[in-house]
């Protein structure tokens, strides 16, 4: 989806998934032209938040010590088509990109705010809030259809009139990361758990290749939670903060084998002699990020292979302890159609039990299932038959595929 609104107009769109993307390019300029002086970059603002519409302008917030150091870089941002605004209002300076295809428009803005302000966490709290309840998103949305049905062509009066329940939502956040921060440090926020999980030389190999660029390599999925129950892993899932063209050079450097056909999906496929492994880069600003918004919580684990420590950012090893089946905070099985056939999958194959509030979630999902492709729908439910006929015949040891 092109980016750009023209000036003056509050124009709504449906949520892009490809926006957290383009943020992750926009925040890899903003640390070439920064470097150290940007503590932190993160996508903030509508189009960072799930099924909520959004006008197509991409805000990103970066945190430094000084706000008064934007002006440092003013040419280097305006050499790379970044303008600056000034200071827009206390404590915060402004840049903004505009469309190649709208000239009076904007399709990017920066927020430079001072690192930990209240500015700097109420950016944060909104965002992380939104995607993580339900019912402040659909608030939320419902108010700002309204205002964009009545002032399609008055972008002042489109934001005057969110203010009431921005200040409102911007309190709740603020409970709700008070909270959140509370149970953290009382022990059940992430869980870093010591474990030695054996991988094959080529997952190795490529450990020690995207360490010595400079990126992070992690196991995730099926094969971290078969390790925490003590089973063999037989394929693994790697996640990196490389982007894929950046894996795909590194690949082609040290001479390994890849798939192309796999880069459209942001994915790189590493061609071995022996074996053939997936690298997913990281769709999301973070690790964590990317956790949260997998399918259910006891896949929604980490292996650093580095560390030798699982990472568990939403108690999915708790969930593995008591067999539970649980959807992940950021994860709505209500639009996944495959959810409630992967559930019962696991199910069958693990000997695990699919919470309730997920199970009343799940029921809703079946209806969806007429629009989607037949072909995956033979797929998910081959795999599904394979594993309830393996727990059958081998008494509940389902060994078939269960990722």
């Amino acid at each position: 989806m092109n980016l750009g609104v023209k000036n003056g107009e509050a124009k709504l769109v449906p949520h892009d998934e490809s926006w957290g993307k383009m943020a992750a390019v926009l925040i890899r300029e903003i640390r070439a032209v920064m470097g150290a002086d940007a503590i932190d970059a993160q996508h903030v603002g509508s189009t960072a938040v799930r099924d909520l519409p959004a006008k197509p302008i991409l805000d990103v917030a970066v945190g430094v010590e000084d706000v008064g150091i934007s002006e440092k870089y003013v040419d280097a941002f305006e050499a790379r088509g970044i303008r600056y605004m000034g200071e827009v209002n206390a404590g915060q300076r402004m840049f903004y990109k505009v469309s190649p295809d709208l000239p009076d428009s904007r399709s990017h803005h920066i927020h430079v705010v001072k690192y930990g302000s209240p500015e700097w966490q109420n950016y944060l709290n909104m965002r992380d809030y939104l995607n993580a309840s339900p019912e402040a998103r659909r608030a939320y949305t419902e108010k700002k259809e309204e205002l964009a049905a009545r002032f399609a062509h008055d972008r002042a009066l489109y934001q005057a009139g969110k203010d009431e329940i921005i200040r409102r939502l911007l309190a709740e956040a603020g409970r709700w990361r008070e909270e959140k921060d509370a149970r953290a440090r009382s022990g059940s926020g992430t869980r870093y758990i010591p474990l030695e999980i054996e991988v094959s030389e080529n997952v190795s190999r490529l450990n020690r290749i995207l360490t010595g660029a400079g990126y992070q390599l992690y196991l995730v999925g099926g094969c971290v939670r078969d390790a925490l129950m003590g089973r063999p892993c037989h394929d693994y899932d790697l996640l990196t903060a490389a982007p894929t063209d950046e894996v795909v050079r590194l690949l082609f450097k040290n001479e390994i084998g890849f798939d192309a056909r796999a880069y459209a999906y942001h994915m790189a496929i590493a061609v071995f002699d022996d074996e053939t492994l997936e690298i997913r880069s990281l769709q999301y600003e973070n690790l964590e990020d990317d956790l949260l918004r997998r399918d259910f919580t006891m896949n929604s684990l980490a292996y650093d292979l580095n560390a030798r420590t699982v990472i568990d950012c939403c108690g999915g090893s708790e969930d593995i302890r008591q067999k539970l089946i649980r959807n992940t905070p950021y994860f709505d099985p209500e639009r996944e159609a495959f959810a409630a056939l992967r559930a019962l999958r696991f199910a069958f194959a693990l000997g695990f039990e699919i919470e309730e509030e997920t199970y009343a979630k799940l029921l809703g999902t079946v209806s969806c299932l007429k629009d989607a492709s037949p072909g995956r729908i033979s797929r998910e439910t081959g795999k599904l038959l394979e594993a309830c006929r393996a727990r059958l015949v081998r008494g509940g040891d389902a060994r078939s595929e269960q990722h």
